[in-house]
């Protein structure tokens, strides 16, 4: 319909015309509205885990780069580079326990290999950590009654224990 065509028909029939112009002013409303929840919902689509409290477990796979993580192609092999020096930990003569461990019985035959001399030793070294275990001291002052003039004799605790009870010898820095 051409613009001359609409003003001959609402000239000729206004009443349709309102009723158009009416349905008009209510899609406009329909339209925004789903204008605004269509962005709301595609804000909702876009969150994941890197941009919301949202857990990892939700983030859709599709959706995500799975390049984004990736380093670039390279020309050279995944691992130490030829020429590298191995950083390692090396063995150490001092050991504080040693387990041997000998066959016990033949893998080919299955005969006792109890009076069988060694002919090799392989070794190898577990470095472990002991676990960390609170040590606690109690100090108790004394208080001792002078015989001579009565006087009550309080023992003094060490300047660095200040509380009932606290965590190692120094007072807390609360100024940081």
């Amino acid at each position: 319909m051409t613009e001359q065509e609409a003003i001959d028909f609402c000239k000729n029939d206004p009443e349709a015309a309102a009723k158009i112009i009416l349905m008009a002013e209510e899609l406009k409303q329909v339209i925004s509205f789903q204008e605004k929840r269509i962005k709301e919902l595609e804000s909702r689509l876009n969150m994941d885990s890197s941009n919301s409290s949202k857990p990892p477990s939700t983030d859709n796979k599709l959706t995500k780069d799975k390049n984004k993580n990736k380093k670039p192609n390279s020309k050279k092999k995944r691992g130490a580079q030829n020429g590298h020096k191995a950083k390692r930990l090396k063995m150490v003569a001092t050991l504080d326990t040693v387990e041997a461990l000998h066959p016990i019985t033949c893998s080919c035959c299955n005969a006792p290999l109890k009076e069988s001399d060694s002919i090799k030793i392989e070794k190898r070294q577990l470095f472990d950590i002991p676990d960390v275990k609170m040590q606690v001291t109690e100090y108790q002052a004394h208080t001792a009654e002078c015989k001579e003039c009565h006087t009550l004799n309080k023992a003094e605790f060490p300047n660095n224990v200040n509380a009932t009870t606290q965590y190692g010898d120094k007072e807390p820095n609360l100024n940081n």
